[in-house]
């Protein structure tokens, strides 16, 4: 029926999304990585070439930005954590609709 092709046509729509707003979250994750490896050699350098005060100083002030990354890994994490729930519940969504499929003598759905 029409309406059973608009529901699945509405479940592929959002799969796609979610598959899109996944990948979206691992490339803005993999800059932010690229960009603290890149702080983080510059970091090195300084503390290398520097006094023993500017080294103590430099090692705190890494120390802190190593925790601020571990932050921003652990967020991203849980954002890409969500996006799988959404994910499932959306494929749950599809498992319903194909049953409802089925129930009306449907034999399969491609």
């Amino acid at each position: 029926t029409l309406h059973s092709i608009e529901g699945k046509g509405h479940l592929q729509t959002k799969l796609d999304k979610l598959v899109e707003k996944l990948s979206s979250q691992n490339l803005l994750l993999e800059n932010q990585l690229s960009q603290q490896r890149e702080t983080h050699k510059n970091k090195i350098n300084e503390l290398l070439s520097g006094s023993e005060t500017r080294k103590s100083s430099l090692v705190q002030i890494h120390e802190n930005e190593l925790n601020k990354l571990k932050g921003n890994i652990r967020a991203h994490e849980i954002a890409k954590e969500r996006i799988y729930c959404e994910i499932s519940a959306a494929l749950i969504d599809l498992e319903i609709f194909v049953g409802k499929f089925r129930s009306l003598g449907v034999c399969s759905l491609t």
